[in-house]
């Protein structure tokens, strides 16, 4: 049954994303004020426990120290000068920064249902950068591939968020099947991100999750001390249960191999693997407080954050 254009203009469908596509998503998420549903996310592994650190603080000036003040603020630089003690005032931050993190990579190129992985990525990408845009927020983040990545300094401008789109469809397009390419390891790009972002900030990281290892623990742990993190993680349908029957060959560009999807113990034992997979995940994330929202290619991707991120009822 095909799509009506109204349900089309909805999400993205197919194995490549459109710039048009996603900055059509600035009308679409007016209504999504990216404030966490602590009632849905909970959902997610029981009782859910967050780190809100609100909008953070900047500097602002400095004034004369008075008996009481916190030592910490002295500015020693124009003490100095001055032949006085000055000392820092600071005032809550009006824009808070939000910087997300879109992976591209060859293992995103996938997608049994309505569009790739890696094009759901860019959808969730754009609606959340829309929506924080529309939330008075800096929007910034990182894209990255198996060779390379590039990062969008955070600024509240319409135009920074068209680049950021921009460079994501340049990435998407890059993505071709079975291409060798070098190896870009997720904790490349969270070295990055512990370098890059400012503590207060929000971080959306959008990756399947696959190479997210005791390693990358302690990149999290370093990050998530700073900075408030969300893990949404795009799936397809095939990547937690085998079809229900057929043989089927699956490659990865070197090598092909065969199955039997009819086979009981075959699926039981993917199906075992998948969900251990996650659950292993869902812990490592947790030890740092990060939730993971899981959004399938065969969910409409701006329903599932309205999900997750509209208060409940009964919730201000």
């Amino acid at each position: 049954m095909s799509r009506s254009k109204t349900q089309q203009s909805l999400r993205s469908l197919g194995a490549y994303a459109s710039f048009e596509q996603l900055a059509s998503y600035h009308l679409l998420t007016r209504q999504l004020p990216l404030k966490q549903n602590i009632k849905a996310l909970s959902q997610l592994a029981g009782p859910y426990k967050t780190r809100l650190r609100g909008r953070g603080i900047e500097f602002e000036d400095v004034r004369p120290y008075q008996m009481g003040d916190d030592i910490r603020t002295i500015d020693w630089r124009v003490s100095a000068r001055s032949g006085h003690t000055y000392t820092k005032q600071f005032c809550e931050e009006k824009e808070r920064q939000v910087f997300i993190v879109v992976d591209q990579r060859q293992h995103m190129f996938f997608g049994s249902q309505n569009a790739m992985k890696s094009v759901l990525a860019a959808d969730i990408a754009a609606m959340l950068a829309w929506a924080a845009f529309h939330n008075g927020d800096r929007v910034g983040g990182l894209v990255f591939n198996d060779s390379e990545q590039t990062s969008i300094r955070p600024k509240r401008q319409r135009n920074t968020i068209l680049s950021f789109l921009h460079k994501i469809i340049e990435y998407n397009h890059l993505l071709k099947s079975f291409e060798p390419v070098p190896k870009h390891s997720i904790n490349d790009v969270l070295l990055e991100i512990q370098r890059l972002a400012k503590p207060g900030t929000q971080i959306y990281f959008i990756t399947d999750g696959f190479d997210i290892n005791e390693e990358s623990s302690t990149y999290l742990h370093h990050i998530a001390r700073h900075s408030e993190c969300i893990l949404l993680r795009p799936i397809d349908p095939l990547d937690e249960h085998l079809p229900a029957k057929g043989r089927f060959h699956v490659s990865d560009g070197k090598k092909t191999a065969f199955f039997n999807a009819g086979n009981q113990r075959t699926r039981k034992d993917y199906q075992t693997q998948a969900m251990a997979f996650s659950a292993g995940l869902k812990g490592l994330l947790g030890q740092h407080f990060i939730p993971m929202i899981p959004i399938s290619t065969t969910d409409e991707p701006l329903t599932m954050l309205h999900q997750y991120f509209s208060a409940s009822k009964g919730m201000k």
